[in-house]
């Protein structure tokens, strides 16, 4: 069985997702109902445990929390441990990924990219023939922040970059570049949140918020701060400082449910309890009892134009 798994695995393109969750579904569908169709990484990873350990990854997961893991895994290996999380304000953090971007166009990052995609990428988006295909920037090292933002730009020919439209591209570029890490920027913040303050899970380390956003206080608002908390884990003390709290209590249902109707999936019976109270999922079921009456009334009509047709017959 696991050749036929890693056969499906490798055969299967990335794209091909509902295949992939059809697979996981019928090997470990326990652990299918907790991941979302297009969470592909995670579909093939929990394809890969079963290949090479023959084991479902759910049953894996379970004995884990059973000896005192948690959502994010086993148990602490370390049992005082505790995360320093230096933060700033929104506005200070995008200025200082906006210069750290110029600081890396500085430093020499366009002529990286430049040989970079002369040396793996251009063949990826240029055919034999010369004809263009689609970019992919989804996959691998492509993913990186850069690739696709100056993909306009490293496509010139080194003519074509110093005219005024090439410069353009250029700066647009950088523009693009800046927006990316800036959105990168808020979803590190937002994953922090989630996996260490979402869900009040004692084998969560205690997460201290460091303010950073003023560094000439960097003494007493971070270091100062930090060497009081690691030294009350330490002790086995009460800590001075406040942890920041957990924002949510219990462990939520992470199981996708599928709403039949609608034919949508939602995470946990919250979300669709939400769904089914909305208005959209009414008029879908307006919409189906709507057509279901046609239906019927069709069939009706059928039946009579038979009968009446029959009795002329006769």
């Amino acid at each position: 069985v696991g050749n036929v798994v890693k056969d499906a695995v490798e055969e299967l393109s990335a794209d091909d997702k509902a295949e992939l969750h059809k697979t996981l579904k019928e090997i470990d569908p326990e652990r299918a109902e907790e991941l979302h169709p297009n969470n592909v990484r995670k579909v093939i990873r929990s394809l890969q445990v079963y290949d090479s350990t023959g084991r479902r990854h759910s049953e894996l997961i379970r004995e884990q929390r059973a000896e005192g893991g948690n959502h994010l895994g086993g148990p602490l290996r370390f049992p005082h441990s505790v995360i320093l999380w230096v933060t700033c304000d929104q506005p200070t953090l995008d200025a200082r990924l906006d210069a750290r971007v110029d600081e890396m166009v500085r430093q020499g990052l366009i002529a990286e990219l430049q040989t970079f995609h002369q040396q793996y990428n251009r063949q990826r988006v240029v055919g034999e023939g010369g004809e263009l295909r689609t970019p992919v920037y989804t996959l691998g090292i492509f993913q990186s922040i850069g690739f696709k933002e100056f993909h306009d730009y490293l496509m010139l020919s080194e003519e074509q970059r110093e005219t005024e439209e090439g410069q353009k591209l250029f700066v647009k570029g950088v523009e693009l570049m800046k927006v990316a890490t800036r959105q990168y920027a808020r979803r590190q913040i937002k994953w922090i949140r989630q996996r260490f303050l979402g869900r009040g899970d004692s084998q969560v380390p205690p997460l201290y918020a460091l303010d950073g956003t003023d560094v000439s206080q960097w003494d007493s608002q971070v270091r100062d701060k930090a060497f009081s908390i690691v030294q009350s884990a330490l002790d086995g003390t009460t800590c001075p400082i406040d942890r920041e709290p957990v924002l949510q209590k219990n462990t939520p249902d992470r199981k996708w449910i599928r709403c039949e109707q609608c034919d949508r999936l939602f995470e946990g019976t919250n979300q669709l309890e939400v769904h089914l109270r909305s208005q959209k999922h009414k008029r879908r079921l307006a919409k189906l009892a709507r057509e279901a009456e046609q239906r019927t009334v069709s069939l009706d009509g059928n039946r009579t134009h038979i009968t009446s047709t029959d009795q002329i017959n006769v």
